[in-house]
């Protein structure tokens, strides 16, 4: 019992110190009363202390806003120092470490295919056999597929290109149209052979089929020794093929090759090119006997070329100095050395003769003479000359050759100049008709009616140099007066 009473007394003190703490108590003594009426007078009023500290909190609001000013004035500086921390630290940051990034790892990257180089004395080697050939073929092909579209990759990584005269092309006109046989095309079909593949057989005769075929669906395969179909890269007579999952090749054009230069598989004999060849990308390249590319100048049937380092591109077409002193012409549409008459890019029209070199002076070309400039080879003796057999002849300067038959000279004179390019004079039966030329200059001069060998009358027609034959109205006769 004692024990709730204390429980109970000390909740009450609690709450009175409570509100002894919490309420202000305004106590209003009355004079004439005693101490315990005055306890009594004791007014508590909690709701006006609220209410009266209140303006308190709302006059000292303002000095907040005061300093508020000062934060915002303080903010320049740090705006200040934010240069040193944007511009100095930059530097640093981009360029120290970007040399170590970009600039060292690239030389490595470039020369990752020197490694390569020694493919070159291993496919030398004596005892390198066909099987190691076809084996490093075939690592070439799913190695290097591709990479040869980089026009100028070839270059920092060939052999050193041979000295002209180590060079020196087989006896073959070099020529950018060799005779290509496409690929075989046979009737039949295709078979699956268990335990051999995918085999062709031959309509006419059920027999299988070996090497490349092109199938009637446009597939360019290969069937082995075994007669079935190759699939993925194949090493065949040393040089890299790929062949799909259906079989069809797909590394036609240029490709790494075995010495570690490169070769152009051509699409439509399934063959590695040789000889003089233009790309598809319009450069003119040529690919020895070893199917490689050749870079720098070389030397082709005593003739110079000269193939650039980077991308192999023939580089000197146009007039050359010869081996022997002379001048040749490289031809840029076919790349060969020109023969005969050509008109260069300057205008001026020479000779080259059966070695390729440009003719001076006057020369006898087919028993018929010709003057060259003794400087610049230019043809100069246009129109009549002398002939040998102390006839007439003219050269046309429409096509640098002699003229045979009946021609209109610029002066308006018609003549004839026979098989031996001499001009006629004087009274000619061609072909039993009759024609009278000057005997002095050798114009046609019986234009009109003539008696004819039988006895006739035969008109010889102005327009064309022929006898008329047919309905022809015939010019009005010529009255005399």
């Amino acid at each position: 019992m004692r024990k709730a009473q204390k429980i109970v007394l000390g909740a009450l003190l609690g709450v009175a110190l409570f509100l002894l703490c919490g309420f202000t108590v305004n106590a209003e003594v009355l004079p004439d009363e005693g101490i315990g009426d005055a306890a009594q007078a004791v007014v508590l009023q909690p709701a006006p202390p609220p209410e009266q500290p209140a303006p308190p909190p709302e006059q000292l609001a303002p000095p907040p806003e005061q300093p508020a000013p000062p934060p915002e004035q303080p903010a320049p500086p740090p705006e200040q120092p934010a240069p040193p921390v944007e511009e100095q630290p930059a530097p640093p940051v981009e360029e120290q470490p970007a040399p170590p990034v970009e600039e060292q790892p690239a030389p490595p990257a470039e020369e990752e295919p020197a490694p390569e180089q020694p493919a070159v004395p291993i496919a030398e080697e004596p005892a390198a056999t066909p099987e190691d050939e076809e084996a490093e073929a075939v690592a070439l092909a799913l190695d290097g597929a591709g990479a040869p579209q980089e026009a100028e990759a070839p270059a920092p990584e060939l052999p050193q290109v041979p000295q002209p005269n180590e060079l020196d092309a087989p006896d073959a006109e070099p020529s950018l149209d060799p005779a290509v046989a496409a690929v075989q095309v046979i009737t039949g079909q295709e078979r699956f052979v268990p335990n051999l593949g995918w085999v062709f057989v031959r309509q006419a005769d059920g027999s299988y089929v070996k090497g490349f075929v092109k199938l009637p669906d446009g597939r360019t395969v290969y069937y082995g020794d075994d007669y079935a179909m190759r699939f993925g890269a194949q090493g065949i007579g040393g040089m890299p093929y790929i062949f799909g999952g259906d079989g069809n090749l797909q590394n036609a054009g240029e490709n790494r090759l075995p010495g570690g230069g490169w070769g152009y598989l051509s699409p439509d004999n399934a063959e590695y090119v040789t000889g003089l060849f233009k790309l598809p990308d319009g450069r003119i390249v040529y690919y020895g006997s070893d199917h490689l590319m050749h870079f720098g100048p070389m030397t082709l049937n005593g003739l110079p070329y000269n193939f650039s380092t980077g991308d192999g591109r023939l580089q000197n077409t146009g007039e050359n100095r010869l081996p022997g002193g002379g001048w040749g012409y490289l031809s840029p549409d076919n790349a060969e050395y020109a023969k005969g008459f050509v008109k260069l890019p300057d205008g001026r029209t020479v000779y080259y003769g059966d070695d390729c070199a440009m003719r001076f002076g006057t020369q006898d070309i087919a028993g018929l003479p010709y003057i060259f400039n003794t400087v610049n080879g230019a043809l100069q003796n246009y129109g009549e000359n002398r002939l040998q057999n102390n006839g007439w002849g003219y050269l046309n300067p429409a096509d640098n050759q002699y003229v045979r038959g009946f021609f209109k000279l610029p002066d308006n004179r018609t003549v004839y100049y026979d098989s031996n390019y001499r001009m006629l004079f004087g009274a000619q039966d061609f072909g039993g008709l009759p024609y009278i030329f000057s005997t002095v200059n050798g114009a046609l001069q019986n234009y009109g009616e003539n008696r004819l060998q039988n006895n006739g009358w035969g008109y010889l027609n102005p327009a064309d140099n022929q006898y008329v034959k047919g309905f022809f109205t015939l010019p009005e006769p010529l009255v005399l007066l």
